[in-house]
């Protein structure tokens, strides 16, 4: 899917640079400004993504760097961008609607998209009071039988069905699953191998290709993953004898989905459920200790990878400890080598192994947690490397390192003292790894929210900001030497000046912002012939390219300012001309936000 959305962003590009296609966006550019910024960072200026967004079209996928993937979600949820061109990840967890919608493809990997996803992907079509209806188009360029079997069977599998459990959903495709592979279909030899050690193996089916093989499997590792978890969040205590879990189970589920969805099915098949229930359960319990599913449920990973993450807690323990200490005492390269090793270990445990590993991933780490730009790092290598750093670094990393120390508080540690979850110094390497850079100002400014890693690090460096807390960062904020910088058009860096804009924007409550009065007399420049009258009052118009002009009260352009102000004020302003021929006095009442 990622690949034939970035094969057609490219596709829109060059229609439009031959004319074929206009530019859909009629906005104020400066609407742009923010995820501009930050594509840039990541894609470089002239990518096919940010030449499609120019032109008013968004291109969205689950590979997208998240700082990006956001703004041009906020850009959507706005209705800024008329055209999206998408997998099927932006209908998840976003309330986004279309007019018309274009399916290109129903297949993923040589699969058949599902029908619960083509019915939340279809769903979409049709925005709420503004259409009666939606328009879906799937170009069918062979309409074969086969095709068109497929469409109407998508539809028809598509309508609304009767709420399921999601549990029973999940044992259900595992039981499936080994009940192919056993080649049988009697039920009691699927339940005799259901409970054997063997049945939570990955099951290997006969007739699948290797490729289809590899997918399942890390499906199947996901989905037992998350069995254990729900299975250890349904059983509360963790001292409880194995002997006493089904009763457990049964208090946990009595009157739950699951019960209402289980008295739906036959008896075999309620049977099987409540055998693999208990049956993994009793795997859960004769395999670990009291102490390690504590430790499973506060790292939220199921049973096989917190086996994995006991085997080698003493090195993960030590490697993050000694990142933590040293990101701390600023000591760089003692950090950086120590989430390397961290990473060299947890990124052969499922689920925090990478989907792809570049050869160069220990440089890729390096150079990121150092805080060098994302293009410099990822050279010719196209998505391949920023696809590793946002879901294996941004991701699957501090995961690993999040889920190592939070075990460890259910566990004695070397040095015969539990973790402190609220120690405000513990959980340093997870931030550096999120952000990409070992600077704590740095790395808490944008986990606060500025979307910028090149502007972060530019705002930090140029004000020798040492801030380690929220409080000390809001005081940086509204610092003499920030507010000062701030007036700077190339602060923090020229291309981020706008995030920096919006950053402050949002970082501080309307209620809270203090409102002053500012009189200022600035240069103007007037157009052709014009001559001002002194005292005549005039409207102030930010433009695009940086240009505030200004008009009379009949909306005649006249002149404009010669230092631009701030588009995104939200104070009330004033302009009026002066005895001085080339100046004007402006007046405003607001927050600190006139000028950029």
């Amino acid at each position: 899917m990622k690949a034939s959305v970035n094969a057609l962003a490219s596709e829109v590009v060059k229609l439009h640079l031959q004319g074929a296609l206009p530019s859909v966006f009629d906005g104020d550019p400066h609407q742009l400004d923010t995820a501009l910024a930050i594509g840039s960072e990541w894609f470089g200026l002239n990518h096919p993504i940010l030449d499609c967004l120019r032109i008013g079209v968004a291109v969205h996928h689950g590979s997208l760097p998240g700082p990006y993937r956001k703004e041009i979600e906020r850009l959507l949820q706005l209705g800024a961008l008329k055209i999206t061109i998408s997998s099927p990840t932006l209908a998840q967890g976003l309330n986004l609607s279309a007019s018309a919608l274009v399916i290109h493809s129903l297949w993923r990997s040589g699969k058949m998209i599902e029908p619960s996803e083509f019915r939340n992907i279809v769903g979409r079509a049709g925005r709420a009071f503004i259409d009666s209806s939606g328009l879906i188009v799937h170009p069918m360029f062979e309409p074969t039988w086969r095709a068109r079997k497929n469409w109407s069977d998508l539809v028809a599998d598509a309508q609304p069905r009767d709420m399921q459990s999601g549990l029973v959903r999940l044992l259900l495709e595992l039981l499936v699953r080994m009940q192919r592979s056993l080649g049988e279909t009697d039920l009691d030899r699927l339940l005799e191998y259901v409970t054997s050690a063997a049945a939570w193996s990955f099951p290997e089916l006969a007739d699948e290709a290797a490729a289809d093989a590899s997918i399942s499997r890390r499906t199947w590792t996901s989905q037992v993953a998350s069995l254990d978890s729900a299975l250890l969040s349904l059983v509360h205590d963790v001292e409880i004898e194995q002997s006493d879990v089904a009763a457990s189970l049964d208090a946990a589920l009595s009157s739950s989905l699951w019960a209402r969805t289980l008295a739906h099915k036959n008896e075999s098949v309620r049977l099987a459920l409540r055998v693999g229930l208990l049956a993994r359960s009793e795997v859960i319990w004769r395999g670990s200790t009291p102490a390690q599913r504590k430790g499973y449920y506060l790292a939220g990973v199921g049973f096989q990878t917190g086996r994995q993450l006991d085997l080698y807690s003493d090195e993960l323990n030590r490697h993050l400890r000694a990142a933590d200490a040293s990101i701390m005492l600023g000591h760089e390269t003692q950090a950086v080598e120590s989430i390397i090793e961290f990473a060299r270990i947890a990124f052969n445990v499922v689920p925090f192994t990478p989907k792809a590993l570049p050869n160069n991933w220990e440089e890729v780490l390096a150079d990121w947690l150092r805080g060098r730009q994302v293009v410099e790092i990822r050279s010719d290598d196209g998505f391949a490397v920023f696809e590793f750093i946002e879901e294996s670094l941004a991701y699957r990393l501090p995961w690993a390192l999040e889920s190592v120390r939070v075990r460890a508080t259910a566990h004695e540690s070397a040095d015969s003292s539990p973790w402190d979850l609220d120690t405000p110094d513990l959980g340093l390497a997870v931030a550096a790894v999120e952000s990409g850079t070992l600077n704590r100002s740095t790395s808490l400014l944008m986990r606060a929210g500025f979307a910028s890693r090149s502007g972060a690090i530019a705002a930090v460096d140029s004000t020798g900001a040492t801030f380690t807390t929220l409080t000390e960062m809001n005081a940086w904020l509204n610092s003499e030497i920030v507010l000062e910088r701030a007036s700077d058009l190339g602060w923090p860096t020229l291309s981020t000046r706008e995030v920096w804009a919006s950053f402050r924007a949002r970082s501080t409550p309307s209620q809270q912002r203090t409102w002053h009065h500012e009189e200022h007399e600035v240069a103007a420049a007037w157009y052709g012939s014009y001559q001002p009258t002194p005292g005549a009052p005039y409207r102030a118009v930010s433009l695009d390219h940086d240009e505030t002009v200004l008009e009379t009260s009949d909306a005649q352009r006249v002149g404009k300012l010669v230092s631009a102000l701030n588009p995104r004020r939200q104070g009330l302003l004033r302009v009026t001309a002066r005895n001085v021929p080339n100046a004007v006095e402006l007046s405003y009442l607001g927050p600190a936000d006139l000028t950029f």
